[in-house]
């Protein structure tokens, strides 16, 4: 293994302070100092880390068909700040040890053109949320090795269901015949009946679940008949993510007793993607791998009544045929690539003057517009992973799958 470490910043940029100060009790009349300080502060900051296996002639060996599936791991972290702006602080305060009268002490006012932003905000970034990355790779790694099949159509399915598919047709053919015959003799009752709730779920379930197939079949079938050959080699994919956000706002991050206090929003968002993948070596294709023939597995499951419906939930039908036997074809390699992102953000949102007694006062103190982010990038490969063996839950949910279970769940309570 190797390690490789790079790292880069822009040129820092120079901010300007500026006080003034007056009036002591040896010295009563208005004195004034000026005392100019220069800050800095860094605009982007980037440093990455990689750890990875060297290969000599990699090149070479590539060329020659060699396969190298090796593991590596990769971070870069960046830092961008955006300056806050100070302005207008003003304060005096009063002492009675001037011969026991009381007198103003020292006054002062100050300024900002910029601020540097960790000064007010700090570097205290908030945790990010928990993700469950084992799950997220067994979706990806599970879907992968799904997509090795050599098959075009469900071949044993498409028989197993042959009779109900073409019950299926013929009542299609006779109900688009009978509104035909209504269309001809205007008869408006009978059409109105076909725009019933009920007749309008039974057509909406009759599309989804019956002609689609139907069409799908057909396309499928098509392409087993224009079956072209096969690359020696075949990278099957599937990819997998997740993501969490959380938050907190007015959290105070500068506090000075007497003088002012700072509050910050925080916030830190995490993102992960898992991209999985099987090299695979295409032997040999027969026609019964090629017409769904040889995945008896994969068939039971389709054939269980609303199997449809758990696969919305989970990934059942994945883990099955990730596991289903694939004749002709010779897994190689595989792999899954993980990137973990998380961004942490802390914007100022509010800033205060404060009034220690009678003797003290500040007024017109503002701090705002500052700003720092943190994102860290993690990306690792791992070699070889393991294929899940129980089902994990993905729920896969849109307006047409909620619009189906409604159908559904009407349908068995009336039948109930």
């Amino acid at each position: 293994m190797r390690t490789r470490t790079t790292s880069s910043a822009s040129p820092a940029n120079l901010t300007h302070y500026r006080e003034q100060h007056a009036g002591s009790c040896t010295t009563p009349d208005y004195i004034q100092g000026t005392y100019p300080t220069t800050l800095s502060y860094v605009p982007l900051s980037v440093s990455k880390v990689m750890h990875d296996e060297e290969v000599p002639h990699y090149n070479r060996q590539s060329k020659r068909g060699m396969i190298f599936n090796n593991p590596m791991d990769q971070t870069i972290t960046t830092t961008t700040e955006i300056p806050a702006v100070m302005s207008g602080a003003q304060g005096s305060r009063a002492w009675t040890n001037c011969s026991g009268v009381y007198k103003w002490l020292y006054t002062y006012n100050r300024w900002y053109g910029a601020v540097p932003a960790n000064n007010y905000t700090g570097t205290t970034w908030l945790a990010a949320p928990a993700l469950d990355v084992a799950r997220v790779m067994d979706l990806a790694t599970t879907g992968a090795w799904a997509k090795a099949d050599a098959s075009e159509i469900a071949g044993l399915v498409t028989i197993a269901e042959g009779r109900k598919t073409v019950n299926s047709c013929v009542a299609i053919f006779k109900r688009l015949l009978k509104i035909g015959l209504m269309l001809k003799k205007l008869d408006v009752r009978g059409l109105w009946r076909q725009l019933s709730p009920k007749e309008l779920s039974d057509r909406y379930m009759e599309a989804r679940y019956a002609i689609r197939p139907i069409m799908c079949d057909i396309d499928n079938t098509m392409q087993a008949f224009l079956r072209k050959v096969r690359p020696l080699r075949q990278t099957f994919r599937s990819t997998s993510s997740d993501s969490g956000l959380v938050s907190q706002t007015n959290v105070q991050t500068w506090y000075v007793s007497g003088f002012g206090s700072v509050s910050c929003n925080k916030v830190t968002a995490r993102s992960i993607t898992a991209r999985s993948g099987v090299l695979a070596s295409i032997d040999s294709i027969s026609d019964i791998s090629i017409w769904g023939l040889d995945k008896p597995l994969d068939a039971l499951w389709e054939l269980v009544p609303f199997s449809f419906v758990v696969d919305w939930f989970c990934n059942a039908s994945k883990v099955i045929a990730s596991w289903s036997p694939s004749p002709g074809i010779s897994p190689l390699a595989s792999w899954c690539v993980v990137d973990d992102t998380t961004v942490s953000t802390i914007a100022m949102a509010s800033s205060a003057s404060l009034f220690v007694n009678a003797n003290t006062a500040y007024n017109d103190w503002q701090v705002s517009g500052g700003s720092l982010t943190r994102t860290y990038k993690l990306r690792y490969r791992v070699v070889n992973p393991n294929r899940a063996i129980i089902p994990s839950m993905k729920i896969r949910l849109d307006g047409f799958k909620l619009l189906d279970l409604a159908v559904m769940t009407k349908k068995l309570w009336r039948l109930g």
